[in-house]
């Protein structure tokens, strides 16, 4: 018998890296109006200008400032994902080196609201 996984803490709310420009909201991408995207970086503020990232991650958790690697949860928010191309491709990693990761001293969090 196999059992559902939670999902993971943060999944639902509101992250913004300010530093990078980037925002995500996982509860808007799943709207009937939504448009598969839940993070952005803002290219433009003055011209409302964004890009989409990578509909596989759903919220953007932080950054390691050393390896600029992202850490995220992928989009069925039961995963954590990286990013080793500045938010282009995605990945699946463990919980183990996702933990690893943010208790990194050179570990940006996202804030969360």
């Amino acid at each position: 018998m196999w059992k559902c996984r939670k999902q993971k803490n943060h999944f639902l709310q509101i992250s913004r890296i300010r530093s990078k420009d980037i925002s995500c909201d996982a509860h808007q991408k799943r709207k009937v109006s939504g448009t598969g995207f839940s993070c952005y970086k803002t290219i433009s503020a003055e011209n409302s200008k964004y890009k989409e990232i990578s509909p596989s991650v759903s919220v953007i958790t932080g950054l390691d400032e050393a390896s600029n690697y992202y850490y995220g949860i992928g989009n069925t928010g039961r995963t954590y994902v990286i990013s080793y191309d500045n938010t282009v491709t995605w990945y699946t990693i463990p919980d183990d080196e996702y933990y690893n990761a943010i208790s990194s001293n050179t570990f940006l969090s996202a804030t969360f609201t």
